[in-house]
């Protein structure tokens, strides 16, 4: 327990040069009034007009759960930024938790009483290693298995999925019971023998994402002020 520490998640939405708590949909009240109003009527037009969910594509699972005004000023950019597609180029089968849908009684409680809400979400609060960062974490559960099990810097060239071997650049064979691939589904079904799953894989989208990390010195900025 020495080794970890415990951090609260601090995210924030910029828009109308303010900067709104993640949460969008529970933190509308800190939008100018007009903005707010757009947001919040286009919710309680959902819930009196009865409208059913619609889960045709993504941008219908949007448009029917969280109302025009948290779709245009919110959702729908942010998932176009995230995913690289438009959210009607996308299923919603995958949403499950991962998209919180609106409590219109939660959303009118905390624009009454003017209250933060960010408490969502299993990772609100996470842990996180007190030193080697996250790579730290794979690092120790490493020590905890056989040395001559992990191969590091080992180039896959070859998955045969009949025999369940794997055939290494340098020659070497892996017998394994069970695979769990990270890879791209499109690289793993290239190099291996499942040639009738190839023409599906070909058909997969895909985006790329590069992940850079900042660490600044300082106070932040009074524009952000506790919003850091």
């Amino acid at each position: 327990e020495q080794e970890w520490v415990w951090h609260e998640r601090s995210a924030f939405v910029r828009t109308c040069e303010r900067w709104i708590p993640y949460l969008f949909q529970y933190n509308i009240w800190l939008l100018p009034e007009e903005q707010m109003w757009e947001c919040l009527q286009g919710v309680i037009q959902l819930y009196t007009s009865e409208a059913a969910p619609d889960r045709t594509d993504f941008r219908r699972f949007i448009a029917t759960h969280f109302g025009h005004g948290i779709a245009s000023r919110f959702m729908e950019p942010y998932n176009f930024k995230a995913w690289g597609y438009r959210p009607e180029m996308m299923s919603a089968g995958w949403v499950s938790e991962r998209v919180p849908v609106v409590d219109l009684e939660r959303l009118i409680h905390n624009v009454v009483y003017r209250q933060e809400d960010s408490s969502w979400g299993p990772n609100n609060e996470f842990r996180y290693p007190l030193y080697g960062g996250t790579g730290q974490i794979w690092r120790r559960v490493a020590q905890g298995l056989p040395s001559e099990r992990v191969f590091l810097n080992a180039e896959v060239v070859h998955i045969c999925a009949c025999d369940h071997v794997v055939t290494l650049a340098d020659g070497r064979l892996i017998r394994y019971d069970a695979l769990v691939s990270t890879m791209p589904v499109d690289r793993l079904v290239q190099m291996s023998d499942l040639h009738d799953l190839r023409s599906h894989a070909e058909g997969l989208w895909h985006s790329s994402i590069h992940v850079v990390g900042l660490g600044m010195e300082g106070s932040p900025p009074e524009a952000i002020g506790n919003h850091c």
